[in-house]
């Protein structure tokens, strides 16, 4: 069920209905990021359902329905950041319903508050995929056509520092080869939402991992003319389908090729992103260009992904005289 049709199947009146539907499929449609238009889609059912079972109207709902229902899902084991983003989608739904939102209540907020304090924040961050865990995942992609494809995906999304969103929406038109590389055209990301898009560098290095020698080998043996850069392949390995490559099935490659390759950790597709944030910054490049090539507005934010490189940097135990 979509998100206009879980609204207005909704206990509400039948005077709202035409509005929320049109409202919120301009809004599905306007969103920048599938897996941001699958979780409100996720979120407003969750909410919607819980009403219903609990004999509670979800449009317009009152404070103290949301205020039970996030405590419900913080029980059944629901991380603060995902009680959040369900406030968020209930706070849409009624913005564009053009009635107040009761997320805002003191109540709601209280209650919120309560569950950071009881549960925590800190939120569970996939391992890395450094280059030498990187080089094993391509060592084991097979010779068929979606070993082809997934080389290709594995390091143009390291190289490029990018989000597994964006490696799923890249067009063929969005990339240009050059004598020195490739340059990749991002059109739209999670932090540029206006779609004024960046262009990503990817260097050719001439040797067997080449991430722009991988793309062109993808690109000539999936015999690509236009559309999806990257497209989903049968279950035999060399058939192309018609379908886009989604951005769950980037996590479920690098899943799956780190446990045919025998690297343990808990891998997904922002591994590719940390990946390259922390290798880069242990290579000694600088941040500026580090930040510059995977998009990062703020050198915090970026700094959350560097993670091994920046471990054990500063031998404090030594310093002191330990």
């Amino acid at each position: 069920m979509n998100a206009a049709t879980a609204i207005t199947t909704n206990s509400t009146s039948n005077e709202l209905a035409p509005v929320l539907e049109d409202s919120v499929r301009r809004y599905v449609r306007a969103s920048a990021s599938e897996a941001t238009i699958d979780a409100y889609r996720a979120d407003w059912s969750c909410f919607s359902t819980w009403c219903d079972e609990n004999g509670r109207n979800a449009l317009p709902a009152s404070p103290e329905t949301v205020a039970l229902f996030t405590a419900a899902r913080a029980d059944a084991g629901d991380r603060p950041v995902t009680v959040e983003r369900r406030l968020a989608a209930i706070a849409k739904a009624h913005k564009v319903a053009g009635v107040d939102s009761p997320t805002r209540a003191t109540i709601v907020r209280e209650t919120m508050k309560g569950i950071r304090r009881a549960i925590g924040t800190a939120a569970k961050k996939k391992d890395a995929l450094v280059t030498p865990r990187l080089l094993a995942l391509l060592n084991a992609t097979g010779d068929d056509l979606r070993g082809s494809r997934d080389r290709a995906v594995l390091s143009l999304g390291f190289v490029g520092g990018l989000r597994r969103s964006e490696i799923a929406a890249l067009e063929l038109e969005d990339v240009r080869f050059a004598d020195a590389g490739a340059l990749v055209t991002i059109r739209r990301s999670k932090t540029d939402q206006e779609g004024a898009g960046r262009a990503v560098e990817i260097a050719a290095t001439g040797s067997e991992t080449c991430p722009v020698a991988a793309l062109r080998t993808w690109i000539e043996a999936a015999g690509l003319e236009a559309g999806p850069l990257f497209r989903e392949i049968d279950r035999g390995g060399n058939r192309l389908e018609d379908g886009r490559m989604s951005d769950r099935a980037v996590a479920r490659t690098v899943q799956r090729l780190a446990k045919v390759a025998g690297v343990s950790g808990d891998f997904g597709g922002h591994s590719l992103r940390a990946g390259f944030a922390t290798s880069a910054v242990g290579a000694g490049v600088a941040r500026e260009l580090v930040m510059r090539q995977g998009g990062w507005k703020s050198e915090n934010v970026m700094r959350g992904y560097v993670r091994a490189a920046e471990t054990f940097r500063l031998n404090y135990s030594a310093a002191l005289g330990l």
